[in-house]
């Protein structure tokens, strides 16, 4: 059984992806297709509390 979509879902990854830095590529083979997905991440410090002596 083969269900077909729009392909519109792919086009709305693609653009988010765009915005935050990130791409989307695959690899296809009869039958297996896999999408790798790179979002870049940003290192969050925590705020440390004002320590009082």
């Amino acid at each position: 059984m083969t269900i077909q979509g729009t392909g519109l879902g792919l086009n709305i990854v693609k653009r988010y992806l765009d915005l935050l830095g990130g791409t989307i590529t695959f690899t296809s083979e009869p039958g297996n297709t896999v999408f790798h997905v790179e979002v870049p991440l940003i290192a969050i410090t925590p705020k440390t509390e004002p320590q009082t002596i």
